[in-house]
C-alpha cells in the first residue's frame, strides 16, 4: 500500500491567508483562556468535522472573530468571507481550492457584554 502525503493543516492555511485582516491575532484550537487580553481584533479557527476521499479533504471550519463593537466584529467577519469565498488561495501552508459558507456571518452572545463576536461556518477544499 502506498501512503499518501497529508492534506494541508487548515489552521497553518488559513492563519496565512487571513492573517492580514485589520491587524487581526489569530488563534487555533489550542486558544488559551485568556487569549482576549492581548487586545483586538482576534480571529479564532475551528475543525469541526468534514470529509475526505483518496484526494480531497473538506474541513468543515468554524470561524469565530472578536472585536471590541459589534459594527468591528461583523466588519471583520465579513471581510473574512469576502477573502475566503474566491477559492484559489495559495499559501507556502496549502491551497484552498474551493470554498462554501454554510453559516454566513451571524452575532453571538459572548459573556463580556465588552466583546463582541460574530461566528460563520465554511466548508474548504483541500488536495494533497
Amino acid at each position: 500500500m502506498v501512503e499518501m502525503p497529508p492534506w494541508p493543516d487548515p489552521h497553518g492555511v488559513l492563519k496565512l491567508v487571513l492573517g492580514d485582516l485589520g491587524a487581526a491575532r489569530i488563534v487555533g484550537p489550542r486558544t488559551p483562556p485568556d487569549f482576549l487580553n492581548a487586545g483586538f481584533p482576534v480571529i479564532s479557527t475551528r475543525v469541526i468535522g468534514g470529509s475526505a476521499d483518496k484526494v480531497t479533504a473538506t474541513p468543515r471550519v468554524s470561524i469565530l472573530d472578536y472585536a471590541e463593537t459589534y459594527d468591528a466584529s461583523r466588519d471583520l467577519g465579513y471581510a473574512i468571507c469576502q477573502r475566503l469565498l474566491p477559492g484559489g488561495l495559495r499559501t507556502s501552508a496549502g491551497v484552498i481550492d474551493r470554498c462554501e459558507v454554510e453559516v454566513l456571518p451571524i452575532e453571538v452572545v459572548y459573556p463580556d457584554s465588552d466583546v463582541r463576536v460574530h461566528s460563520a461556518v465554511y466548508r474548504l477544499s483541500f488536495r494533497r
